[in-house]
């Protein structure tokens, strides 16, 4: 892969699932700054769960950090949705939960592709107080001493 697409790549995973950035947004931002088509940030986005573990696999750590970057961010849109659902904003919790869904996936893929995680996420459903059905995902990751 040659650097400028690895770069390219590390881009639109840090603005679009660490940060959380708006597609269109992205697409336009990282076609503009890598001065590439629009269409070539839009398939590297529809084809990240191939490129990602390659990319991860360029940290020092082997993917750790990503992974590390997702949580932290998982964390920060818990607080946001906590303080939606406080001000009564369910259509915003949702949308903020969604997303913390998405992160969820995202680093099951990652880990397993990476081979530190021992089986996929498992999704249950939960059922809010606003009749809103939301998913939540849990993993569980090979311990060190069993591998």
């Amino acid at each position: 892969m040659k650097d400028s697409t690895r770069k390219r790549r590390e881009q639109v995973f840090k603005l679009l699932v660490v940060k959380g950035y708006d597609y269109a947004e992205v697409v336009d931002k990282l076609a503009e700054s890598f001065d590439v088509a629009r269409g070539t940030v839009k398939r590297d986005i529809n084809e990240m769960e191939d490129w990602l573990p390659e990319i991860a696999r360029y940290d020092d750590d082997n993917g750790v950090a990503k992974i590390l970057e997702l949580r932290r961010n998982r964390q920060r849109l818990q607080q946001l949705a906590t303080e939606a659902r406080q001000e009564g904003e369910t259509a915003k919790e949702l949308s903020i939960r969604r997303s913390i869904e998405k992160s969820v996936l995202s680093e099951a893929e990652l880990a397993q592709s990476l081979g530190i995680m021992q089986e996929s996420a498992d999704k249950h459903e939960v059922e809010h107080s606003g009749g809103i059905e939301l998913k939540n995902a849990t993993v569980e990751y090979i311990d060190d001493e069993e591998a």
